[in-house]
C-alpha cells in the first residue's frame, strides 16, 4: 500500500547524530529514501556531497519524521518554520534555501490522465503476457487444491498463503506471506528511520508556539504575521445565519477547536470552513 502521508522529515548524520537536512514529502517515508539513489546524486550541492560522503563509508543517513501535515499549504509553511528554527538554534543544515520553495508535483489534466492510463494498461498487459509465455510453469495440485512453491523457503503451499500480485504471470507473489513479512523486516532493518518520542514531540510543539522569525533578520515574515493577527473577523453560521465578530482568527479557532491554517486557507479560497463563512473586516483598533 502506498504511503500518502504529508510529512516534514529530517536526515541525520549517523556518525555524530546531527540533523543535516530538512525536507517535505507528499509520499510519506518514500521521498526521503530517494535521496540515496544514484540518479539523484548527479548535482554538486552541500546535501548531495554530504550523502556521497556517507555512502563512500557504506552508511546511509537516518530518517526522522518531524511533523505530519494535512495539506500542501501546511507543508510549505511548516518546512519553512522548521528550517528557520533549527538554523536558529545552531544546526548545520545543508539546505540551500529557506524551504517552501518546492512543489507537490505537476498535475496533469483529466484528459491527459485518461490517455496515460489507457497506454499504461495496454503496456502492462502486453508485458505480462510476454512474461507469462516465457516463464509459465505447470500448476501444482495437491489433493485437488492449487498450490505454489515459495521462491524463498522453497516450500509448496496453497495459494491462500501467497500475496496477490497482478504483475506476476499467475497473479500471486513468488513469496509466501510469511517470507514476504521477513523480507520487509530485513529491508526496514537495513533502512531504519527514527520517530520522535512523545516527550520530544511535546518539547518541539512548545517551541513551535514561539514564532522565531523576529530573531532571524526576516522582518517581512514578522510583519506579515503581526498584520494577520490584528485583523478582526466576521463569522456567519451557515445553519443558523447568526453573525458574530471576533477580534482575531485565533480567538475564533480557539472557540470552535479549529486550526488557524485551515481557517486562513478557507478565507483565501473564499469557501466555508466547517459550517462557517469567514471574512476579514479590517484591522483591530
Amino acid at each position: 500500500m502506498k504511503d500518502k502521508r504529508k510529512i516534514i522529515y529530517g536526515l541525520i548524520d549517523p556518525r555524530d547524530s546531527q540533523l543535516k537536512y530538512i525536507g517535505k514529502s507528499v509520499s510519506g517515508i518514500n521521498r526521503p529514501r530517494q535521496h540515496t539513489k544514484p540518479s539523484n546524486l548527479n548535482r554538486d550541492t552541500p546535501k548531495i556531497n554530504w550523502i556521497k560522503e556517507l555512502l563512500s563509508l557504506n552508511i546511509k543517513p537516518e530518517i526522522i519524521i518531524i511533523e505530519e501535515c494535512c495539506s500542501n499549504e501546511e507543508l510549505n509553511e511548516y518546512e519553512d518554520f522548521w528550517i528557520e528554527y533549527f538554523k536558529y538554534i545552531g544546526a548545520d543544515l545543508t539546505n540551500s534555501c529557506w524551504g517552501g520553495k518546492g512543489t507537490p508535483g505537476y498535475k496533469h489534466k483529466k484528459e491527459t490522465l485518461i490517455i496515460l492510463s489507457e497506454k499504461a494498461k495496454q503496456r502492462d498487459k502486453t508485458k505480462r503476457l510476454e512474461i507469462a509465455i516465457k516463464t509459465r510453469k505447470p500448476h501444482i495440485f495437491i489433493n485437488g487444491i492449487e498450490s505454489k512453491k515459495c521462491a524463498k523457503c522453497k516450500q509448496i503451499k496453497e495459494l491462500t498463503f501467497f500475496v496477490k500480485n497482478k504483475k506476476e504471470p499467475r497473479g500471486y507473489s513468488p513469496y509466501c506471506k510469511l517470507c514476504f513479512k521477513l523480507i520487509n523486516k530485513e529491508f526496514r532493518e537495513k533502512n531504519p528511520y527514527v520517530k520522535l518520542t512523545s516527550e520530544e514531540l511535546k518539547k518541539v510543539y512548545k517551541l513551535r508556539g514561539k514564532r522565531i522569525s523576529e530573531s532571524l533578520n526576516r522582518p517581512e515574515i514578522k510583519q506579515k504575521f503581526i498584520n494577520s493577527c490584528k485583523k478582526s473577523l466576521s463569522v456567519e453560521n451557515l445553519n443558523t445565519r447568526e453573525i458574530k465578530q471576533y477580534q482575531s482568527l485565533t480567538d475564533f479557532t480557539k472557540e470552535i477547536g479549529g486550526s488557524n491554517s485551515g481557517a486562513s486557507l478557507a478565507i483565501k479560497q473564499n469557501r466555508p470552513y466547517k459550517i462557517y463563512k469567514l471574512k476579514y473586516t479590517g484591522q483591530m483598533t
